[in-house]
């Protein structure tokens, strides 16, 4: 079957027993998924006209027997985008393995910027301090205008120092799991700094085997607005679009996410499955212009109309050199769940492990 390189356009044939296999462009070596779909067809056909049973594989979800050509598992109900089987996972997964094994050999795996304190939470202390002087100021003043400036500096005072307080906690706290020395760590690094919105961040916690122009499937949350999408991690603005989407405001809507209950719930030699519960909320941004004016009670309806998804996922991480890296930078894929997969392509692959 002929197959098309998504970087240069190059057409080339490839057997049909590399179906869900990944490949290597023969003109720009850009590697790529083979498509699965297309030989499982080609092979349904051929038994069908022999009148023998129907080809079958196994879900990558929940490992029940399933027909080959299946786009949904019958027992699980989980939707299987285009390559989705055991087979196409664990080539997927070996040639990541692979990628990890030549970056030991060669000098071992990127460095990783660690986090710094934010340009919002060094502006919010910056404010925070000129308030203050202008309220000292205010009341060493005389007269009533002084003092009623003095007032409302110590409110704005408040207010600011409760800000200030809250990034630089959040800040101290992404530090904190950069260390990534274990699987919450390396989890918590991964979806906290997705949640601040430091893409760049998470995008490092990513083993470089996954930044590749396949395309990812990001389905649709109504209730919280979140449309559905197609997307490459290829580049750091692919990934931010991916999760940007589900995490941060946008259109209409201000979103964020709360992360809870992580908890490792199987490690077997280098990889480790990491459960957390994503709670996406989001409600109407314009509510936020009146905030000011009536405190109290736009709080109190923003309260009542959030709407709430809460979506409970498992990661696979794989640790590398002491460190704990993202397998797959999808909020949930067929490879988070493949463990077995993940193991059978490190033992074909063997890298050097750290």
């Amino acid at each position: 079957m002929r197959i098309q390189c998504p970087k240069c356009s190059q057409r080339m044939e490839v057997p049909e027993t590399a179906a869900g296999q990944v490949v290597a462009c023969p003109a720009c070596a850009q590697q790529m998924q083979v498509p699965a779909e297309l030989a499982a067809a080609a092979e349904a056909a051929g038994s069908a006209a022999a009148g023998g049973a129907e080809p079958i594989k196994r879900c990558p979800f929940c490992g029940e027997t399933i027909l080959k050509v299946a786009r949904k598992c019958k027992h699980c109900q989980e939707t299987l985008p285009e390559g989705v089987d055991a087979d196409s996972v664990r080539a997927r997964l070996a040639a990541k393995e692979k990628k990890i094994a030549g970056q030991l050999a060669s000098g071992g795996m990127p460095a990783v910027r660690r986090p710094s304190l934010r340009i919002l939470t060094l502006v919010t202390a910056g404010a925070a301090l000129v308030v203050l002087v202008l309220t000292v100021l205010a009341f060493s003043a005389k007269g009533d205008t002084a003092v009623m400036f003095g007032v409302l500096g110590v409110v704005a005072l408040i207010i600011l120092g409760i800000g200030v307080l809250v990034a630089f906690a959040n800040d101290m706290q992404m530090l904190f799991y950069s260390k990534r020395n274990s699987p919450e760590k390396g989890l918590k690094a991964f979806l906290h700094s997705i949640r601040m919105g430091r893409y760049a961040c998470a995008y490092a916690c990513l083993l470089d085997g996954d930044k590749d122009e396949l395309e990812r499937y990001r389905r649709a949350i109504p209730s919280v607005s979140v449309p559905e999408g197609r997307f490459s991690l290829a580049t750091l603005e692919g990934f931010r679009s991916y999760w940007k989407g589900l995490t941060r405001p946008g259109g209409a809507y201000m979103r964020r996410a709360v992360l809870s209950d992580f908890a490792v719930v199987g490690t077997v030699g280098e990889y480790a499955r990491v459960k957390v519960s994503v709670k996406i909320e989001a409600y109407p941004w314009p509510l936020l212009l009146c905030l000011p004016l009536a405190l109290l009670p736009v709080a109190i309806i923003i309260a009542v109309i959030t709407k709430r998804e809460t979506l409970t996922t498992t990661k696979l991480l794989r640790r590398v050199n002491g460190q704990w890296w993202v397998v797959n930078g999808e909020l949930d894929s067929a490879e988070d769940r493949a463990l077995e997969a993940a193991l059978g392509a490190a033992t074909v692959t063997a890298p050097t492990r750290g």
